[in-house]
Parts: C-alpha cells; sequence; structure tokens
C-alpha cells in the first residue's frame, strides 16, 4: 500500500501542480496511520469530533500533510 500512496503524491506533486497534500484516518484504523508514517505524512491535528454522516456516527480523527518542498528532499529514499 505505502507504494500506491507515493503514486498518488507524486502524481499530486507533479503532475497535478499541489503544493500541499493533506491525508487523514480516523482513530484506531492503524493500518491507515502506518501508512501515511511510511510515506512520511506529518501530523497536524487531531479533531474528537468529526461527524461520519455515511455511518451516522462521530468518530476521531487525525489529520496529516506533506508539502512539496518536503517530499523533494526525501522522494528519492523509497525509490
Amino acid at each position: 500500500m505505502p507504494e500506491a500512496a507515493r503514486e498518488l503524491i507524486r502524481h499530486g506533486f507533479e503532475d497535478l501542480g499541489m503544493t500541499t497534500i493533506w491525508c487523514g484516518y480516523y482513530e484506531g484504523n492503524v493500518k491507515s496511520k502506518r501508512v501515511q508514517e511510511k510515506v512520511r505524512l506529518i501530523f497536524h491535528h487531531t479533531c474528537a469530533e468529526v461527524a461520519v454522516p455515511l455511518m451516522g456516527e462521530t468518530r476521531v480523527g487525525h489529520t496529516n500533510y506533506l508539502t512539496k518542498e518536503q517530499w523533494e528532499k526525501t522522494k528519492g529514499e523509497h525509490e
């Protein structure tokens, strides 16, 4: 899964011209958290009450980000 996430990040920065990519996961989703750590996303904040209307519930959400500058410094480390 980290390979797919790396490709999405590459596409966002190189093909779409994005300057920052934001990503999040819900509390307890250890696999998503680990993938985001492996692709070097940086913790930004936690929201205690994130509405999830399709599930009819509220969850704890964690938000991470990566800037193009940060990505360029480390992009060759996993290729």
